[in-house]
């Protein structure tokens, strides 16, 4: 939002002035993992969706890999969940997916949607990825905030 306030008093007549502004459907702050993957390799953090605490922008793909200290697990929480419900979160829905490296292979450990509580999500070996997809109608929520730490 913005906000332009003209205050006058008065006492002088004069052209005024002239303000140009363009519109953009970036996010104006941070884009949480949109556009590019976001790399989270502490040993703990956070993360949330595109506008977090307000309803995410629909028609957006974003992905954190989460990659703790090598021989150690990480351990995903979501805090706060509340995404555009379909039955079985097709890919043509919103949706949450969350991967589990084995090996040399990102295997899905379920796909999310809905407002809902997820179960904490543990790695196999020290990576996870998370992908937040959203369609581009505008049925959105508020989206996700999760977290995660380094467990032995």
């Amino acid at each position: 939002i913005l906000t332009v306030r003209f205050v006058t008093d008065r006492s002088v007549t004069e052209a005024g002035f002239t303000a140009v502004y363009t519109t953009t459907d970036e996010h104006p702050v941070h884009q949480s993992g949109c556009g590019t993957p976001e790399l989270q390799n502490n040993a703990t953090g956070t993360f949330t969706s595109i506008n977090y605490p307000n309803n995410y922008i629909p028609g957006k793909t974003c992905e954190w890999e989460i990659v703790v200290e090598s021989g150690k697990k990480a351990r995903l929480v979501f805090d706060s969940f509340d995404l555009e419900a379909r039955l079985g979160c097709p890919a043509s829905n919103d949706y949450v997916e969350v991967f589990d490296n084995i090996g040399d292979n990102f295997v899905s450990t379920g796909r999310h949607c809905g407002s809902i509580t997820l179960a904490p999500v543990m790695s196999t070996n020290n990576t996870l990825k998370v992908v937040f997809a959203s369609d581009g109608d505008s049925n959105v929520g508020t989206g996700f905030s999760a977290s995660y730490t380094t467990v032995p």
